[in-house]
């Protein structure tokens, strides 16, 4: 090939991200083994968030799965804002996210089935 004509340098999505996912892994791995269990957080605070979300969003990523098991409560609730970890993902982000949350239809208690029948 000669050295003056163009050329396209490929990456791979997972060698691009590998810088920012492996001390990612290694604290979750750490977390799994110590503890954290149901109170584990993927970030303390909006600015850790997007510190996070940030090299995703630079490699391409076009939309955020934010499933949590308590998606009433406020991921951040010393920002004074009731958004969950899905709102502030958008927020941060600017893409779309998918939080799966799909209600059953029906509940053995009658106000529980109500509450979910109106969202």
């Amino acid at each position: 090939m000669a050295p003056e004509l163009p050329f396209v340098d490929v990456t791979t999505l997972s060698a691009r991200l590998a810088p920012q996912v492996r001390p990612w892994r290694l604290g979750a791995t750490m977390f799994g083994v110590f503890g954290g269990g149901r109170t584990t957080r993927l970030a303390h605070s909006p600015a850790e968030l997007e510190r996070f979300l940030q090299p995703l969003v630079d490699a391409g990523v076009d939309m955020f799965h934010c499933s949590t098991r308590r998606f009433w409560e406020p991921e951040f609730p010393e920002e004074n804002s009731d958004m969950n970890l899905a709102g502030w993902t958008k927020k941060l982000s600017g893409k779309p996210i998918d939080d799966t949350f799909r209600p059953r239809a029906k509940s053995s208690n009658p106000a529980r089935s109500a509450s979910l029948a109106s969202l």
